[in-house]
Order: C-alpha cells, then sequence, then structure tokens
C-alpha cells in the first residue's frame, strides 16, 4: 500500500496546511498567545485586561491620523504605532497610562489596568 494515498497521510496533510492558515492569517504561534482583536479604535479600549504571565500578549491600538503613542509603563513599551507586544514576567496589577499625540492641542489618553496571573 502506498503510504501517501493513505487516509491518514491526507489527514496529516490537511492539519498542516490549516495550521499554516492559522499562523498566517492570525499571526498565532506555538506557544499561548492572548490576541484581542485588531485593530481596536482607542475610545473602545476596555478599562482593564486580564493576562497570563509568560503568554504573548498583543494589541493593537488604531487611532485615523497620525497619531504617536506612549505609555508611562515598564511592564511594555509600545510602539510609536499603537503596538503592544510583550511576555509578562511576574504576577499583579499594573495600571498604564497609554497616551495616543498628534499636536500639542489634539491628545488623548487612558488608564488601563493590566491584571497577570498564573
Amino acid at each position: 500500500m502506498n503510504y501517501f494515498s493513505s487516509k491518514k497521510f491526507i489527514f496529516l496533510i490537511g492539519l498542516v496546511l490549516i495550521s499554516l492558515l492559522a499562523i498566517f492569517f492570525f499571526r498565532l504561534g506555538f506557544t499561548g498567545y492572548s490576541v484581542y482583536e485588531n485593530p481596536i479604535d482607542f475610545e473602545e479600549l476596555p478599562d482593564s485586561f486580564e493576562i497570563i504571565k509568560g503568554q504573548n500578549f498583543i494589541l493593537d491600538l488604531d487611532i485615523y491620523g497620525d497619531y504617536v503613542f506612549s505609555d508611562d509603563s515598564s511592564l511594555f513599551d509600545i510602539s510609536k504605532e499603537g503596538l503592544i507586544n510583550f511576555v509578562p514576567e511576574s504576577v499583579g496589577e499594573f495600571d498604564v497610562v497609554i497616551i495616543a499625540l498628534k499636536t500639542v492641542d489634539d491628545f488623548k489618553f487612558k488608564l488601563v489596568k493590566f491584571r497577570v496571573v498564573e
């Protein structure tokens, strides 16, 4: 019997293709991820997030316009484009002020609580 024509082989190839599509379209890896709907409008940003220690957390903030993002936290660094991508190392609650700045007169900020659990 030819191994490449067996049902097990075809099933295995199907699983591999589905996994590759998931990685490509959802940017998931083989470790645990907390991925929130991307992109999220700044005004709709939740007041708090519960995330798991040791799992990658990804959040993409999207404001229409030329805003530059920053934060006041040592927990993570937000990119100028509004991407938060980090792996929390310690358990606890962290209050983070996220700032979106366009000009001196045009800025937004929000206090967000990040709760890291085991």
